[in-house]
């Protein structure tokens, strides 16, 4: 072989070696939002976490490092390139500017308001049922467009904290509110059962777009990885995977 093309051949074979040594480990953040992604007794956990330690893990032999962020950092991380993925992220035009997302989401939930049980409130059809009504929320958090749209009602906003979610529901329960509203039905459901109230509270769904919920990713990472993780996200959503994963967190 003349030595151009062996020079050439060496360096593409050198190239495919960086590459392939690049994709060995992952650097995967996360926000604290149970039952997705938590930190549990300082490891991570929730069902996003699961899905890609004990699916995406095996089937691709990438090793995964999970790091905890709040997510204003966690975005900043991303986009800088500081991390390659995070398992957890709702989508919106700015972030689809700056990330890649899964194709899927791997889980869509709903918008929901806690109520106490023997709450004369039993459904909300749209922004005018609020009217007269006292409703928490999570101060300078996202509200679903159903309550963003009311007009009379009262909004009791709670500061973050991070117990956020059981102040809510105890003040739900108690009936000192009308409702507490909440962009995740499952982590009221998650922390209801935590904390033991859930049978003395009810969820109304409301009548908004349901919230999917994706793992996203940096740009410029190798399309192959977002294949796979593709893959195994459509696979455990089809055998029944990530109905397992939910159910070790919140029993329906």
């Amino acid at each position: 072989m003349p030595k151009t093309r062996l020079f050439i051949a060496t360096a593409l074979l050198s190239l495919s070696v960086l590459s392939a040594q690049a994709q060995t480990k992952l650097k995967a953040g996360y926000f604290g939002l149970a039952p997705y992604a938590m930190d549990v007794g300082g490891k991570a956990s929730g069902f996003a976490v699961d899905l890609v330690r004990e699916k995406f893990v095996p089937a691709t032999k990438i090793e995964v490092d999970f790091v905890s962020l709040p997510i204003l950092r966690m975005l900043g991380e991303l986009e800088a390139g500081n991390l390659d993925m995070v398992v957890l992220l709702a989508k919106n035009p700015e972030r689809e500017a700056k990330f890649l997302f899964a194709a899927a989401p791997f889980y869509t939930d709903a918008c929901a308001l806690a109520v106490a049980k023997d709450s004369p409130l039993t459904t909300i059809t749209g922004p005018a049922d609020y009217a007269g009504k006292t409703v928490s929320i999570n101060k300078g958090g996202y509200r679903c467009p159903s309550l963003a749209a009311a007009k009379d009602v009262t909004l009791d906003e709670m500061v973050v904290s991070d117990n956020l979610l059981e102040q809510l529901l105890r003040k739900a329960a108690s009936g000192r509110v009308a409702g507490a509203h909440q962009p995740t039905k499952l982590a009221f459901q998650y922390v209801a059962q935590q904390i033991g109230i859930e049978a003395e509270v009810r969820f109304i769904d409301l009548p908004d777009p349901p919230q999917p919920l994706f793992a996203a990713f940096r740009k410029g990472i190798d399309p192959a990885i977002i294949a796979a993780y593709d893959k195994v996200n459509a696979d455990a959503a089809a055998d029944g995977s990530m109905a397992g994963f939910i159910g070790r967190y919140v029993k329906k």
